[in-house]
């Protein structure tokens, strides 16, 4: 045993012009590593005793957020102590260069001043986000899309602001990061083209505003509401609880059908089919009956009737009526289906089946 402690305590390397032995070493890793079990001791206390998706969970998983940076930086900071270094060892640590761009050193200190102003941004969005939400939106009664639209530029403002600022503060002033997009857009014109297509596409969603959060949208046969609008993607959540992510090319680039667009309300086909010798009128009497009798049918404009054919087993009828909410379509098409074959029952009205007659002739 003596052996080993022994041994732990000969210099393995030298940081900073300070021998590090193991035994040092291990106290510095033992940091980190009750940093990682409190962390995990927070997660279980904090988020993992709330429902997924509910209030409690949202404020618990964002204080865990803050805690977590918290506990990491401190359990950093700590393993230097542990590990022997002083105050003006880490300092110096701190003040070492890592690379350079440019002409500018970059050092951990700057980076970790870089990401600080940076997270701060962020959490100065939800700051912003959060007051509009409850002071503003409440008082103007502005369409949701339009909020979004406020809510989301207001978050791109804030967080390239602090992009820019984080940046200077790290030494990097204006011509140093000419430089660095005159590379990214290298990158992006050989392998990029697909991400940045996307943003900008986010960018004329957000602006333009053919599509926007709360529409009902069709994409590839697919029913579903606009839930989020972001740089990249936009989320589409179908009556199932099913999250469909689209690409924003897809949705400039593609026909997409919008129920919602410019007006809210649509018109609704039921196409029924009444066996020969059926009452033409009394036919289209019930239909529009049927019609007006459902509360969620607008009165104004008119439901209307259509005899559209003769079929080869049935007369062709179309109910369209008008609807506020594209969302109920398939609820009201159901609703208006069972009163129909309720009201064709009442008055002895059939509604055919495909038939044919098969001769058979023997030769």
């Amino acid at each position: 045993m003596n052996t080993i402690i022994t041994q732990l305590q000969q210099p393995l390397f030298s940081l900073i012009e300070q021998d590090i032995t193991g035994l040092q070493l291990i106290y510095g890793i033992s940091t980190l590593i009750a940093a990682f079990f409190f962390v995990l001791l927070l997660r279980y206390f904090l988020i993992s005793r709330h429902s997924h998706g509910t209030h409690e969970f949202r404020a618990s998983r964002k204080l865990f957020l803050y805690l977590t940076v918290l506990i990491w930086l401190t359990g950093f900071i700590g393993s230097f102590f542990a590990a022997g270094l002083d105050i003006e060892r880490i300092w110096k640590l701190f003040h070492y260069e890592l690379f350079s761009v440019g002409d500018k050193s970059i050092s951990i200190l700057s980076i970790i001043v870089g990401l600080t102003i940076f997270i701060t941004a962020f959490w100065f969005s939800q700051i912003i986000q959060n007051f509009l939400r409850r002071e503003v939106y409440t008082l103007t009664k502005l369409e949701q899309g339009i909020q979004y639209t406020i809510t989301r530029l207001v978050h791109f403002i804030v967080i390239f602001l602090g992009l820019i600022i984080a940046l200077q503060l790290m030494g990097l002033n204006l011509s140093t990061l000419t430089v660095i997009f005159g590379a990214l857009s290298v990158g992006i014109g050989f392998g990029m083209q697909s991400i940045t297509s996307n943003i900008i596409s986010g960018l004329i969603l957000l602006f333009e505003r053919p599509i926007k959060v709360g529409d009902r949208v069709t994409v590839t046969n697919i029913d579903g509401d606009v839930t989020a609008i972001k740089l990249r993607s936009t989320t589409i959540q179908t009556p199932d609880n099913i999250s469909i992510i689209i690409p924003n090319n897809d949705l400039i680039n593609k026909t997409i059908v919008n129920w919602s667009h410019g007006d809210t309300k649509v018109r609704i086909h039921i196409p029924v089919g009444v066996a020969y010798g059926s009452d033409i009128a009394v036919v289209m009497r019930l239909l529009l009956e049927t019609a007006d009798a459902h509360e969620e049918v607008m009165k104004d404009p008119k439901p209307t009737v259509l005899f559209i054919s003769f079929g080869d087993s049935s007369l062709n009828f179309e109910l369209l009526a008008w609807i506020p909410i594209p969302a109920r379509r398939p609820t009201i098409i159901s609703d208006l289906n069972c009163l129909i074959d309720a009201a064709f029952r009442t008055h002895a009205i059939t509604i055919p089946f495909p038939q044919q007659d098969v001769h058979i002739t023997q030769k």
